[in-house]
């Protein structure tokens, strides 16, 4: 055709000429300086966290994920247990676990120490090997191996963990009821129940009946207060509350007592030694569920705490399993200046999530995984937390982790709508 020139085939066979990979320039790291001071609410700050705190958190993190390794991976710690890990896992925990509430520890009298051992996370935080060493000190073993009567291997101290002694609320016998049985009716397993001599059954629900009924007598401040009324949002220590509700409950009839030998014996007898009795009988005080059920679900059982510890550590363990996930708790993640830049960036992150809650406190926010590592830091300053909460965001922020799943996905869609409206207007 006209105006076309047509190439011979020989010629269009030819190689093309050599291609060469020109170096391309290495990519910029990421530049982000943390600032020194960050708004909450109309508060300014300096930070209430910092990266060597999260990176030292990671750490204690690693070693709990360690030891839950090594209790799943143990076929030989029990009888009955070789098949199922998971169970081996709940087990150790009931055994192991000893954690505070920050009520419990202005409440009852016998846990007021452990309001100290918060103080020392700031130094611990620095120094985190004093936390996940496997050689601890002479003098720290002895201390514990003096004062428990166990070894401090926990592992060695399965052997002689097997029992746990329970006072019969009927009869005052002390029974020792195993940890574990086959039936699923062991001190550690849901369907807990032992025969006592006098022929009852002794459960947990029995247990926190009495525990209850023991609260409803003490006379002793603060002792005497009923768990989950002292610790408000507001006030982390309000007796006036504490006072009101106490006298409220104490109307009812299944406090009237007349053999003052064995007051708490008459309170059990009064109910017929049954929870939901009880439970019916004291929605009829003006007492609103919600609070009422907040009180009852702090006597399930004997345990001095007033919140169910195992799950709590069990829930736990989830947190830690995601932080295993993405590879933050392996040795050396954060070594490098450009990776503590996503360090920086929870700080950061977490003063704004706290800001948010701080302007919206009817709101229920739910945080993401590296803003939930960072305000786990934060608590673990328990003091420092308390007083940082009221003061920046005027009042105690607790940290609910019992959500339900469809809540949980409804409230952060929620805090992804108030995030980009408050912060990215």
């Amino acid at each position: 055709m006209p105006g076309i020139t047509q190439q011979p085939l020989a010629d269009m066979a030819e190689p093309l000429p050599p291609y060469t990979t020109l170096p391309q320039p290495e990519p910029e790291p990421p530049q982000y300086t943390l600032p020194e001071r960050f708004t909450i609410g109309r508060n300014s700050t300096h930070h209430l966290v910092r990266p060597d705190q999260l990176k030292a958190h990671l750490q204690l993190l690693a070693a709990f994920d360690y030891l839950r390794q090594r209790v799943v991976a143990s076929e030989s710690l029990i009888a009955g247990l070789e098949a199922d890990s998971e169970k081996r896992w709940v087990w150790f925990v009931n055994l192991a676990v000893e954690r505070w509430y920050a009520e419990d520890t202005t409440r009852i009298s016998k846990l007021k120490p452990l309001t100290k051992f918060s103080d020392y996370f700031p130094t611990l935080l620095a120094n985190p090997d004093l936390l996940t060493t496997d050689t601890p000190q002479p003098e720290r073993v002895s201390a514990w191996e003096r004062h428990t009567e166990t070894p401090y291997d926990p592992f060695a101290s399965i052997a002689t963990l097997t029992h746990k002694p329970v006072n019969c609320p009927r009869c005052s016998q002390t029974i020792l009821a195993p940890f574990i049985q086959s039936d699923g009716t062991g001190y550690a397993q849901s369907n807990f129940s032992i025969n006592c001599k006098c022929n009852y059954p002794i459960t947990k629900e029995l247990l926190g009946l009495h525990k209850f009924a023991k609260n409803a007598v003490e006379s002793t401040s603060p002792d005497k207060y009923f768990a989950g009324t002292l610790h408000t949002p507001r006030n982390i220590f309000d007796i006036k509350s504490g006072y009101v509700i106490r006298e409220r409950l104490l109307t009812s009839d299944i406090f009237k007592l007349t053999k003052l030998n064995d007051p708490v014996g008459q309170i059990l007898s009064n109910i017929l030694y049954d929870a939901a009795r009880m439970r019916t009988i004291l929605s009829k005080h003006d007492m609103k569920p919600r609070l009422l059920n907040k009180i009852m679900s702090a006597y399930t059982d004997d345990r001095v705490f007033s919140l169910d510890l195992v799950g709590a550590v069990l829930r736990q363990a989830l947190f830690v399993k995601k932080m295993v996930d993405l590879g933050w708790t392996e040795a050396g993640y954060f070594s490098s200046e450009v990776d503590v830049v996503a360090l920086q960036h929870c700080v950061a992150r977490y003063h704004a999530f706290l800001s948010l809650m701080a302007e919206s406190p009817a709101s229920f926010f739910v945080p993401t995984l590296d803003i939930d590592l960072a305000w786990h830091t934060h608590q673990l300053m328990a003091s420092l937390y308390k007083s940082d909460c009221l003061i920046l965001v005027g009042r105690f922020i607790d940290h609910d982790d019992k959500v339900e799943e469809d809540q949980l996905a409804t409230s952060f869609d929620l805090t992804c709508r108030a995030w980009s409206v408050c912060l990215f207007p």
